[in-house]
């Protein structure tokens, strides 16, 4: 991966960091280019002292870079991001580098770093091969078309009086653009570059099932955004933003604006735990999406078990948590734990029958009410039990 690309990851990244840096060598500059971009438009969203409107039309602005189609060599009649430094009358960094007088959410130093780089890595982006510069696309206009959603959808709200999702189905819809389009593209990405992963790989590594691992990623990925949600709820409700759906609440007799009571919590725990309940859901379809995983790509199953494993540990907590509704608590698996956690998750990776073991081990932990079905490891190519979805 770039020098200067790793830089700029590890500087507005920690936890992903870890699993792009394992990533394949075939993968990992398309994939931390996404991730970097993304992070990029996030902190463009979420910069709440410049003007929703001026935000808005920054995004547009780079969904429609990011759609821009040129032949792979053919001369470029624009440098890309120059429209980016018309709309804003410099570079894409300015109007957010005089937030951080105004706002204490204003982007951190890595994040300015991050917009300032943002031209030279649509350039890097449209240098892409065809193939990966659509699969790269199509993920970031998803996450763009959900980012948007949020600044048409939370104008107007405010800490006293939050604005909730409507629904079930609109938390599922921005699950998907900003978390399981990633599942999606992660799974095709890999697809296209690890022959093992279409079943053409030499004898005896096993081969997954793309269109079936693209299923699995999407749950993955969108329970990994749930849980995100569940999370960070008394900080976002403090934004005026809250994901929880209305009529979940409603069923409850509670409006938004008392979730920001954290004696609330118990009220509020039959709608949060069937939220976890779902989030569990989806991170046992991430243990078997990397179950499926060929036992030969190591690299591969690493990084995605990172999420895994860190995301089940996370849920436990939360599940065993009175604060959930404590803008001052914020739960997370201590640094220690993670090590040892990830330490004792490497080592079992190399063995089917061990992983297997080992996911069923931390969706107990989490309180599933009984083993998640077809956590069986991939056999190799040649021998039966490969778990099916």
């Amino acid at each position: 991966m770039d020098p200067t690309l790793r830089s700029l990851l590890q500087g507005t990244s920690r936890s992903f960091y870890l699993s792009l840096r394992l990533l394949p060598p075939a993968t990992a500059p398309q994939i931390g280019l996404a991730y970097l971009i993304a992070r990029a438009t996030d902190t463009i969203a979420d910069t709440e002292a410049v003007a929703p409107a001026l935000r808005a039309a920054l995004l547009r602005a780079l969904a429609a870079e990011l759609g821009r189609e040129r032949a792979l060599g053919a001369p470029q009649d624009e440098q890309p991001g120059a429209v980016l430094d018309r709309l804003l009358g410099g570079t894409p960094a300015a109007a957010f580098a005089a937030t951080r007088a105004m706002s204490p959410a204003a982007p951190s130093a890595a994040e300015l770093a991050l917009l300032r780089r943002l031209p030279a890595l649509l350039a890097t982006y449209q240098a892409l091969a065809p193939a990966d510069r659509r699969r790269t696309g199509r993920c970031l206009r998803t996450i763009i078309s959900g980012q948007l959603l949020d600044l048409e959808r939370f104008a107007g709200a405010r800490a006293e009086a939050p604005v909730a999702l409507p629904d079930r189905a609109a938390l599922e819809d921005y699950c998907w653009r900003v978390a399981g389009v990633v599942g999606a593209y992660w799974t095709e990405m890999h697809c296209a570059h690890l022959p093992a992963l279409r079943g053409t790989g030499p004898r005896g590594q096993g081969a997954a099932e793309p269109a079936r691992l693209r299923r699995l990623g999407i749950r993955y990925g969108k329970a990994l955004q749930l849980l995100n949600v569940l999370r960070d709820l008394p900080r976002d409700l403090a934004r005026g933003r809250c994901y929880l759906p209305a009529d979940g609440l409603a069923a409850l007799g509670l409006a938004p604006r008392e979730l920001r009571a954290p004696e609330l919590a118990p009220r509020l725990r039959p709608l949060y735990d069937e939220l976890l309940q779902q989030t569990l859901a989806g991170l046992a379809a991430g243990a078997r999406y990397l179950l499926l995983l060929p036992p030969g790509q190591l690299r591969l199953r690493l990084a995605t078990a990172l999420p895994l494993w860190i995301g089940l540990e996370t849920l436990r907590r939360l599940r065993a948590s009175p604060a959930i509704l404590d803008p001052r608590r914020v739960i997370k698996v201590p640094r220690r734990q993670l090590y040892r956690l990830l330490a004792a998750g490497a080592l079992r990776l190399p063995s089917g029958r061990a992983s297997a073991a080992f996911c069923r081990r931390l969706l107990r932990r989490a309180a599933l009410p009984a083993p998640a079905p077809g956590l069986r490891p991939v056999a190799p190519a040649g021998e039966a039990g490969a778990s099916r979805a």
